[in-house]
């Protein structure tokens, strides 16, 4: 190991100290302040972890560069990677605080709605639909209002590293009336998540992550990049829509709620080639929205087959 590698461990050691550090006391201040006192202190703890943190913000650089385009000038590139974290401390700010809350005051959030009428158009064949989103926004939101709104919710999670951010998810997703299914390597998962689907249930995927998924090369941006084939062979197995669906923020900190069109799956004696061709139709609705919401969008490690072994901007 180089005098640089052991350099860039020793920090990214203390780097992870650091934030179980200042995560708990933090998480702790959500139950007895207010939202938007949180939100203030979220932008420099955030600040901190961007300059601390070198990886994340290598890898952050690296993913947006092919979001804005190889020509960006890289003062943009850092301008726009600042404000993923700055989003990023606002999200758990506002996930942390609204674990203690009621209900309706998520709702209270939302100042805009489009697309349920695609919900409504999916769920009419009984087959269920999957929510199919990223890590954007407050993707948590969503099964919050759907459930208020009289539909049964199952959300399909990985663990986080954090074990504490990740209690903060699970105690608000039971609190808040959403069931839960963990992303686990066995046959148990995808058995639940189908017969939810037959119960014409609504099943939320994240689409932007590899777990225990070897994935597939999709072109993303001009280049190649693996996304999972788990959603897409769910929906083909279940003869279910995916509904992309997404939760911004607003200018106002307020939220926006996106449900898009339904993406019916095309199913030939060719599964193989079917795959593909649906992948390809999910990629394209996550790029057009990533693109349009790229600072909103927390992928902190590398997206891009060309970038797993290297970063291009400090």
């Amino acid at each position: 190991m180089s005098h640089t590698e052991i350099i860039n461990n020793t920090t990214e050691l203390h780097s992870r100290l650091i934030i179980r550090i200042l995560i708990r006391p933090f998480l702790f201040l959500t139950k007895a302040i207010p939202l938007s006192i949180l939100r203030t202190l979220s932008l420099p703890i955030m600040a901190f972890f961007y300059v601390i943190y070198p990886t994340w913000r290598r890898t952050t650089n690296s993913n947006i560069r092919h979001v804005l385009g190889k020509k960006t000038p890289k003062w943009k590139i850092h301008k726009a990677s600042f404000k993923i974290y700055n989003n990023y401390g606002k999200y758990i700010a506002d996930l942390s605080h609204l674990t203690h809350a009621e209900p309706e005051k998520a709702l209270s959030l939302i100042s805009k709605r489009s697309g349920y009428e695609h919900l409504k158009e999916a769920l009419e064949r009984g087959k269920g639909a999957i929510l199919l989103t990223c890590h954007m926004g407050n993707w948590e939101l969503g099964g919050v209002i759907l459930s208020k709104l009289g539909h049964t919710v199952n959300v399909v999670y990985f663990p986080d590293a954090s074990t504490h951010l990740e209690e903060e998810r699970k105690t608000f997703r039971r609190t808040k009336g959403v069931n839960q299914i963990v992303l686990e390597n066995s046959n148990f998962s995808p058995i639940k998540m189908l017969k939810a689907l037959q119960r014409n249930e609504l099943v939320a995927l994240q689409g932007d992550k590899l777990f225990y998924d070897k994935g597939i090369d999709v072109s993303f941006f001009g280049a190649p990049a693996k996304f999972p084939r788990g959603p897409v062979l769910l929906a083909m197995a279940a003869d279910a829509p995916i509904l992309p669906s997404f939760i911004v923020f607003n200018n106002d900190h307020s939220y926006h709620t996106i449900i898009d069109k339904p993406i019916y799956m095309k199913k030939t004696k060719d599964r193989e080639k079917d795959l593909l061709f649906n992948l390809n139709n999910v990629a394209a609705v996550l790029e057009k929205y990533i693109k349009k919401y790229h600072t909103q969008w927390y992928c902190f490690s590398p997206f891009w087959r060309e970038d797993a072994h290297k970063t291009h901007i400090s």
